[in-house]
């Protein structure tokens, strides 16, 4: 249960920061993938090395992670799109 809420907390934050932070737009989606995958490396590595019961030590950075490069991969598309838009003029 505990690991559900912490989730979906984790879920709404990012959301919010995903669309409402500066940052968000200045880095690359490489960039992100490999502090995504990073960070999912590192709380994993916790995990194993505290030999932790609490789960939500790997799921909150996954779910920051994926929801993150969920919206930049949107920003980009929409981007793209647009870009696409204006060179055929339609």
């Amino acid at each position: 249960m505990v690991e559900m809420i912490s989730a979906l907390i984790a879920f709404v934050i990012s959301q919010y920061l995903a669309h409402h932070s500066p940052w968000m737009k200045r880095w690359s989606l490489l960039t992100m993938m490999g502090m995504a995958t990073g960070m999912i490396a590192v709380s994993i590595l916790v995990y194993v090395i505290w030999d932790a019961q609490f789960l939500p030590i790997v799921v909150v950075p996954t779910v920051v992670s994926a929801t993150f490069l969920s919206a930049k991969f949107r920003l980009h598309v929409t981007k793209s799109i647009k870009r696409e838009e204006t060179k055929s003029g339609t």
